[in-house]
């Protein structure tokens, strides 16, 4: 902790010949009380309230810049907040950036590089998984390089930006090995323009390979408007999922059937990924919706329904998020946020997936104080279901 405050002393010294930012934020989760309702038989319950163990790496709790007209450095710190006292103030992430010409910017450390990203959860980014890797929306921000390695943005002309990278992380070689044993880690490629004739339109394509054996995702997609400027926003993404496949295809009545078999294939075609987002402002209120839809099995088994009767199931999913906020004076912003937080498989099980959350609540500036507290309403349609799960869930935050 002594190196990092020293290391902070020394940076702000170095502020007559750098632009030095420093931002931190404190950032609180919790629940002022949470249960649930029964019926049939079923008890209800209800405790509370409670502070969580809260990790600030979203928030960034502390995050430190630097720069000069062609150099510059980004630190940021995040600690779990557990009130034990013990908290570790530890590094997220890392980089530094230069530029050899004005139209080239060279970063080394952590990447990210996107394109498209929808603004009610900005992390919840359909990459055409599984609809059972993805029951609790563990999604991450889709970019071409996603770890740390080196990249470069070129901006050949006005308007269009291209984006590579390697991203092999630390103490890992990009390219190593020979002859058939020669393999690589992930890279990725992206270009981004904006449309002279409709300045509100804009395109993007982009390529990120996880590897040697590893997914390969092909991005294509266009928005249209401005998040913060146009009443009107949207975006449209077509990612294209290609896999390695090795499938054991078993009766399950009767494993010695000669039919059972392993399937295999090399870089499939496997899954279509719908990312898209829609906004529209209104003044007086704000509407916001996303609707991702992925399409699986592109590739089947046995190249007909059957397979599905044999043991292996790759449902196409979808989810949903839909959220009404108006803005009212005095720091008050009420909204109904409605939303999937698990996949809607297009199967037998559509309705038994189905479940949905609902939180109607506002967020609330007091000073320097941002809050959200809401009513939370857990709705599940699954069989058997005889409980309503309920909670008052808040987070709270300052940034100074």
């Amino acid at each position: 902790m002594k190196k990092i405050i020293t290391s902070i002393a020394a940076i702000a010294v170095a502020a007559s010949v750098f632009a030095v930012d420093f931002s931190a934020r404190v950032y609180m989760t919790g629940n002022l009380a949470e249960g649930t309702i029964g019926w049939d038989g079923a008890e209800s319950s209800v405790s509370g309230p409670k502070v969580n163990a809260t990790d600030q790496k979203d928030a960034d709790a502390l995050v430190m810049s630097v720069s000069t007209d062609n150099a510059g450095a980004n630190f940021q710190f995040w600690y779990n907040y557990d009130g034990s006292g013990s908290a570790n103030l530890v590094v997220r992430s890392t980089s530094l950036w230069f530029k050899p010409i004005d139209m080239l910017k060279v970063t080394v450390g952590d990447l990210s590089y996107s394109t498209y990203k929808e603004q009610i959860d900005w992390w919840k980014v359909p990459m055409g998984d599984r609809a059972d890797e993805h029951q609790t929306w563990s999604w991450s921000s889709y970019s071409v390089a996603e770890a740390v390695g080196i990249g470069a943005e070129l901006t050949p002309i006005e308007g269009l930006t291209i984006t590579a990278a390697v991203a092999p992380g630390i103490g890992t070689n990009f390219v190593s090995g020979k002859g058939d044993s020669l393999t690589y880690a992930a890279w990725g490629i992206q270009a981004q323009y904006q449309i002279p004739v409709v300045e509100a339109l804009n395109a993007a394509v982009s390529y990120r390979d996880a590897g040697k054996d590893n997914a390969k995702i092909l991005s294509i997609g266009a928005s249209y408007g401005n998040e913060f400027a146009m009443p009107l926003y949207a975006f449209l993404n077509l990612r294209l999922r290609f896999e390695n496949f090795s499938y054991s295809t078993v009766d399950v009545s009767d494993p010695t059937n000669p039919l059972s078999y392993t399937w295999t294939a090399e870089n499939a075609l496997q899954a279509i990924a719908i990312d898209n987002y829609i906004s529209y402002n209104l003044g007086f209120m704000k509407i916001q919706g996303r609707f991702p839809i992925t399409i699986r099995d592109l590739v089947n088994v046995k190249g007909d329904e059957d397979a599905h009767d044999w043991g292996y199931t790759d449902p196409s999913w979808m989810a949903f998020g839909v959220k009404v906020s108006v803005p009212l004076e005095g720091g008050f912003t009420p909204y109904v946020y409605a939303y999937n937080d698990g996949a809607i498989t297009f199967n037998d099980n559509f309705g038994k997936s189905f479940a949905t959350t609902i939180n109607i609540g506002s967020d609330i500036n007091v000073g320097a104080c941002a809050m959200d507290v809401s009513l939370q309403l857990d709705i599940k349609t699954a069989e058997g279901t005889n409980t309503l799960g309920w909670s008052v869930p808040f987070t709270a935050s300052v940034a100074f």
